[in-house]
């Protein structure tokens, strides 16, 4: 049975996403429908490219994803189908599938140019339901990848700033705060020799706190702020039990500075 998951900013509570759901139904009866998340922040493509980063080469071979967060619907922007070799993903040519060029630099593009697998009127607003979804029944029902599109050399890419790392700091920004409010940066772990410092100093935002370096968040104290590795690799900043990014008052793009010193 074919697996499609859907990925949005559309909420819980529109009609938006089980309309998505009846077109695919509608074509392929027979396919098994799973909701990633809707609850992207609306029009965050950046939030959506790592989200779609980290998740999907986890998933079962030859999965189709489709992710609509798409502020340019109407526009000139493209619709886009992506053979990833171990999955398909469509969506629209806006960047949010950046990480996952970056992990698959070999993935073919295509641009969605076959409307015989559109819906019959294509609406200026919601290309989720008239595009994406029927592309993604009709790839469930066997239709090849090479029908659906033309391929194209490449598409829009998100620019991440890189961090600066020396023996003395390493400078990133604030990449994400999850639900939790820990606050994930763009910065790789702290190095061997730190792992097991007592206090490293860390500047965010506007502010200059310690943090303990730990392996997990029950390690912490309360009140105490802790850093770590995130479960991508990624440094993170937390307060066991607490939400940090509210205690800071930090959002996401806020510089990090961490010093490293003896």
């Amino acid at each position: 049975m074919a697996l499609i998951t859907l990925t949005t900013d559309f909420g819980i509570r529109s009609a938006y996403v089980p309309v998505m759901k009846g077109v695919i139904l509608s074509i392929a009866p027979q396919v098994q429908i799973l909701d990633l998340t809707h609850q992207i922040a609306p029009q965050n493509i950046r939030e959506v490219d790592r989200f779609l980063g980290s998740v999907l080469p986890l998933f079962p071979l030859n999965t189709i994803h489709v992710a609509v967060v798409d502020p340019g619907v109407g526009s000139d922007r493209s619709p886009l189908c992506i053979d990833f070799a171990d999955f398909i993903a469509i969506g629209p040519d806006n960047g949010l599938f950046t990480q996952l060029l970056i992990k698959y630099p070999n993935a073919i593009i295509r641009k969605l140019n076959q409307p015989q697998f559109w819906r019959s009127n294509i609406s200026n607003t919601f290309h989720g339901r008239d595009i994406f979804a029927p592309v993604a029944a009709h790839l469930a029902n066997g239709v090849k990848i090479d029908q659906i599109g033309e391929i194209i050399p490449d598409c829009l890419k998100l620019a991440y700033s890189q961090p600066t790392i020396t023996n003395n700091f390493m400078t990133g920004e604030i990449d994400e705060i999850d639900d939790f409010g820990n606050i994930i940066t763009n910065l790789p772990p702290l190095p061997t020799p730190f792992t097991h410092h007592p206090n490293i100093r860390v500047e965010i935002g506007d502010q200059i706190i310690s943090c303990m370096p730990v392996l997990t968040y029950s390690k912490g104290k309360e009140n105490e702020f802790l850093i770590l590795a995130s479960s991508d690799n990624r440094l993170e900043i937390a307060i066991h039990l607490q939400n940090a990014a509210n205690k800071l008052n930090v959002k996401v793009g806020n510089t990090v500075t961490i010093y490293f010193f003896d």
